[in-house]
């Protein structure tokens, strides 16, 4: 069988990314697809157009408009993956639910599953990152979205720890890996990517393009 047809016959990966606001995982995920040639489905993208037609039409009511970003994102994530495309999923993923949901999708189309969790160690670049970002989305209807430190932090409080579910040993995660994004560059972050796919034999139909090095 030729590696051509290796590639086409392997599992799609829904691909996970989590983390807070600032951590680097839009980043990182934007990397990931641009480099793979692979979908990107980012949850914020569904929220910002809800967002905005709120302002424009009024309030949404009873609507959920962030579970309902979640379901589209989760919906355009399927398309592909009935495809046989893998895909790279952007959002915080605090809720163990929304992994569980995750799960449910790669099953139905018989996909593989990881999650790359990025985790700043430190928290001073972690904090000017965030901030810097929020001076820089004050025009766009990301309202939604923390852009301060202090409403990070109260975001996290809220979480009780239940946004922990994938390091404190409560869920078996299918592959995982931890990165910490408080140093190293987009390039090196994305070549401990593409190692961890090679290593676990993901996302064997975008690992065709290029080598493992950056």
């Amino acid at each position: 069988m030729s590696t051509k047809n290796k590639c086409d016959k392997a599992a799609p990966l829904l691909l996970l990314l989590k983390g807070h606001p600032g951590s680097g995982k839009s980043t990182l995920a934007k990397q990931v697809a641009r480099h793979l040639h692979l979908p990107l489905a980012d949850k914020d993208d569904a929220r910002d157009c809800f967002r905005a037609a709120e302002e424009q039409y009024g309030p949404a009511g009873t609507w959920d408009l962030n579970a309902l970003s979640y379901e589209v994102m989760f919906s355009v994530a399927a398309s592909q993956l009935a495809c046989q495309q893998s895909v790279v999923v952007d959002s915080p993923l605090s809720k163990v639910e929304l992994y569980q949901k995750a799960v449910a999708v790669a099953k139905k189309h018989n996909a593989d599953v990881a999650v790359i969790e990025c985790q700043p160690s430190d928290v001073g670049i972690w904090q000017q990152r965030l901030e810097a970002r929020g001076k820089q989305e004050l025009d766009r209807m990301t309202s939604h979205k923390p852009t301060t430190w202090a409403e990070l932090t109260d975001l996290i409080c809220r979480y009780n720890k239940k946004d922990k579910w994938s390091t404190d040993g409560t869920v078996k995660i299918q592959h995982y890996l931890l990165l910490d994004t408080s140093f190293g560059t987009a390039a090196s972050h994305l070549s401990l990517v593409k190692q961890f796919f090679h290593d676990k034999g993901l996302a064997r139909d975008a690992m065709r393009y290029g080598d493992i090095n950056v």
